[in-house]
């Protein structure tokens, strides 16, 4: 993991959980309640609470044990295995590791689009945004461009 010890400005990208709201397709039983979270899930916030104190090698571990749980199961749930990538992307871009974040959100960007078998859903706008933004902090504009205009192509 690259070294992030240095004080860096933060990085404005969406959290995953944030993500996860917006773009799960969770069923709510008949009085409005989620499912029991699965290990994957639960994993995933504790990744998630490490990261949100700045504890990234904390953060990579549990997000590790999250994908890893989430690949057990990918056939069935994918988007535990979705937001697990996102959330190691997050984590790598947080900790200036660019080329390893990318190949995390473009890991989850696979799943979600296999979620929603649909390329182009709205739900994928924000996410799109956010990896425009890493290839920009990367200093790749031609792909910054890129998914800068398929997240303008799924806002319409």
């Amino acid at each position: 993991m690259a070294d992030s010890s240095a004080q860096s400005p933060p990085i404005p990208l969406a959290s995953p959980v944030r993500l996860l709201d917006v773009m799960s397709l969770a069923q709510y039983d008949k009085r409005g309640n989620t499912p029991a979270p699965s290990p994957a899930e639960l994993n995933l916030i504790a990744g998630m609470k490490y990261a949100g104190k700045d504890q990234w090698e904390s953060a990579e571990k549990k997000l590790l044990v999250s994908r890893d749980e989430a690949l057990t199961t990918a056939d069935c749930e994918p988007e535990p295995l979705a937001i697990a990538y996102s959330a190691l992307g997050y984590v790598y871009a947080h900790t200036r590791d660019f080329d390893r974040a990318i190949e995390h959100y473009l890991q989850s960007l696979q799943v979600w689009e296999r979620v929603y078998k649909n390329p182009t859903d709205t739900r994928l706008a924000e996410f799109l945004s956010d990896i425009a933004l890493i290839f920009q902090l990367k200093g790749d504009d031609a792909k910054r461009a890129e998914f800068e205009s398929k997240a303008a192509a799924v806002k319409k």
